[in-house]
């Protein structure tokens, strides 16, 4: 611990200027404990108050950071620190500990002095960003929506935001607009995060060959588990199973832990009849994320076209478990109980289905067939 025993203001000064060193280097610990140090002995310099505040945030001490600044803000402060800042930096830290709500509330404390400390437009971009990624917490899309479009307003030279723009349009269900706006991130700056944003895009429009350009180039850049997984799920969705299998294992190498690469390798080398490998696969993925219904589902639908429609009834009621509103489980499950002779109980689980998903397909289509008159 630091301790001064004399309380000379040109100590303390000198003490940070010794601050930009240690941040800069990464030492935040370091920072943390001169700034306790000159805190224990002068509770109210505001300058050991307000750095200990900023290096409680830059360790993720979070609740430490927002105590610190409460602090802060009733102590009369040094000219050049403003209030908008000190505001802006309470907003950063609720938001980091998710309370969404009072972090909206400081960031527009932080823009309401926009005029009176004739805040930079740069700095304001920045503080309505942060709005937005609250608004996004909240899943207020078209609050957020309209932040980030302030954001722009602002500063038209970070890709970041148009990055979120699309995101938001997303969420939003405008997939064809977040397209435009994913392009101009790429065009600014072309991260694979963005190139696997609009990947994600492409595969929900079905427009499975540009997805794979995109997961492509984001693999490409940065060749992580995630990436290659994206793209091993495209080449599946494109019927190419052999390289699908490729890339999945790519994946799983890159990440042993990745238990969506491992359920889409089992869905893979179902397509390739590699029916022992491929229920090893769902099992991996069932014991790395046991709470997916994805794995459930997925391994229930292979065990179905298998015939083994009891042991699929089992898999369905643990995605059921995990994710009580997803259709297709009690539509499958209501396949398995048809091929077992009990079209009754086929056709209660198939209209549980419908009251998920009215207009789902195959749901629609297996009522059809149960309804057809015998001859």
């Amino acid at each position: 611990m630091y301790k001064w025993k004399n309380p000379d203001p040109a100590i303390t000064l000198a003490t940070f200027e010794e601050l930009e060193f240690y941040r800069l280097i990464g030492q935040y610990d370091t920072v943390v404990e001169i700034c306790q140090g000159v805190v224990q002995y002068s509770p109210n310099d505001f300058l050991a108050q307000y750095h200990l505040a900023v290096a409680y945030n830059d360790i993720d001490k979070h609740e430490e950071s927002i105590e610190t600044f409460n602090i802060v803000l009733k102590l009369p402060r040094t000219e050049e620190y403003v209030v908008h800042e000190i505001l802006f930096y309470q907003s950063n830290s609720y938001y980091e500990i998710k309370n969404y709500e009072k972090s909206i509330e400081f960031a527009k404390q932080a823009l309401s002095h926009e005029i009176d400390e004739n805040i930079d437009d740069e700095t304001l971009a920045e503080y309505y960003e942060q709005l937005c990624d609250s608004y996004v917490g909240l899943e207020n899309h078209k609050e957020a929506l309209k932040a980030i479009d302030k954001a722009l307003n602002y500063n038209t030279d970070v890709a970041e935001y148009y990055n979120k723009k699309g995101n938001i349009l997303r969420e939003l269900d405008m997939d064809e607009e977040s397209l435009v706006w994913y392009n101009k991130a790429i065009d600014m700056d072309p991260d694979p995060v963005y190139y696997s944003n609009r990947g994600n895009t492409h595969s929900e429009l079905l427009r499975y060959n540009e997805a794979l350009d995109d997961f492509e180039n984001a693999a490409a850049l940065d060749p992580c588990s995630e990436y290659n997984c994206s793209k091993g799920r495209i080449l599946y969705k494109l019927d190419r199973y052999e390289e699908s299998l490729l890339a999945l294992d790519i994946s799983t190498e890159k990440d042993p832990a990745n238990a969506s690469a491992y359920c889409f390798k089992g869905d893979t080398l179902n397509k390739l009849n590699r029916d022992v490998e491929s229920f090893e696969a769902f099992d991996k993925a069932i014991e790395l994320n046991p709470k997916k219904s994805t794995h459930y589902n997925n391994k229930g639908f292979c065990l179905n076209q298998q015939e083994r429609y009891q042991e699929a009834i089992e898999m369905f009621h643990k995605a059921m478990e995990c994710a009580p509103k997803i259709a297709n489980s009690y539509c499958h499950k209501g396949y398995a109980l048809y091929k077992l002779g009990d079209p009754e109980a086929a056709m209660e689980w198939y209209t549980k289905a419908l009251e998920l998903r009215p207009e789902y397909d195959l749901a629609l289509e297996r009522v059809a067939e149960l309804n057809k008159p015998s001859l």
